[in-house]
């Protein structure tokens, strides 16, 4: 006799943390730590088995000016995957910030 096997197809779900925009004080080799800034995302699954991670993030959590992609995947027991991208903006203040008026 055979038992019917019921296979997870269903990949998780995923919703990332809100976009971070960060302007900072100076416009040439400057960097910035958003350990808490960035959050995590939330995921679900309908086995209730899920873990993510993220592909963009530095060791350090750190950033210089510019745009940053991350790049969160969830993954489930069966292997399907759902993925979300926050985007990090971090920006110099110009040089035309610093003149007087």
């Amino acid at each position: 006799m055979l038992w019917p096997f019921n296979a997870d197809v269903e990949p998780p779900e995923i919703t990332c943390p809100e976009n971070v925009d960060v302007t900072v004080a100076g416009w040439d080799d400057v960097t910035v730590t958003l350990r808490d800034a960035i959050g995590q995302p939330l995921v679900a699954d309908n086995s209730g088995n899920v873990t993510w991670n993220v592909d963009g993030l530095s060791d350090d959590w750190t950033f210089v000016i510019g745009h940053w992609p991350l790049t969160y995947e969830a993954r489930d027991l069966a292997g399907n995957t759902a993925n979300c991208t926050q985007y990090i903006h971090v920006k110099g203040r110009s040089f035309y910030n610093f003149l007087p008026v």
